[in-house]
This record gives structure tokens, C-alpha cells and sequence, in this order.
């Protein structure tokens, strides 16, 4: 074989490798849109998730200042209740 047929051989062997290799890499490119993807679905749940718990604190919060402002709590204290002679701690006291 002369040197011209070693170097054909050599040169079409290192493309047929670098055809596998760039194969290789179309694949990992491939997964790698796929990640980006959902990557970006992710994004936008969490974003819309993250709105929707805002909201509903901003409800909540909402309604427990209605309600201390239809319902609120009994002006009493412990000491009074212990001079009145009413324990505390006793739920049946009510």
C-alpha cells in the first residue's frame, strides 16, 4: 500500500468517527432542548403558582381583618377572671 492509499484509509476512518461523534452531539443537543423546555414550563408554573399563593394570602389576610373587624375578641383578662372567681383553664366555664 503506498502512502497515498494509508492516508486515504486514515482520512476516511477519522470521518466515519467524527460522523458518530457529531451524531453523538446532535443527541445530547436534542435532550438538552428537551431540558430547556421543560426548564421553561417549569418557569411558568412556578410563576403562576407563585401568583395564585400571593393572591390567596392577600384573601386571607383579607378576611381574618373582617373578621377582628365583625368578631373581635373578648376584652378579658386572666387576672380579672381569677378575682371573679372563674378559673381560667376550665373550658366549662362558658
Amino acid at each position: 500500500m503506498d502512502l497515498l492509499g494509508l492516508l486515504t484509509q486514515q482520512y476516511q476512518g477519522l470521518t466515519s468517527y467524527l460522523d458518530r461523534f457529531g451524531g453523538r452531539l446532535d443527541a445530547i443537543d436534542t435532550k438538552l432542548e428537551t431540558i430547556d423546555q421543560y426548564n421553561s414550563l417549569f418557569v411558568k408554573l412556578f410563576a403562576n403558582l407563585q401568583e395564585k399563593v400571593t393572591t390567596l394570602s392577600s384573601n386571607v389576610q383579607q378576611l381574618e381583618d373582617k373578621f377582628d373587624l365583625e368578631f373581635p375578641p373578648p376584652a378579658h383578662d386572666d387576672d380579672d377572671m381569677e378575682q371573679a372567681g372563674i378559673d381560667a383553664s376550665d373550658g366549662d366555664a362558658f
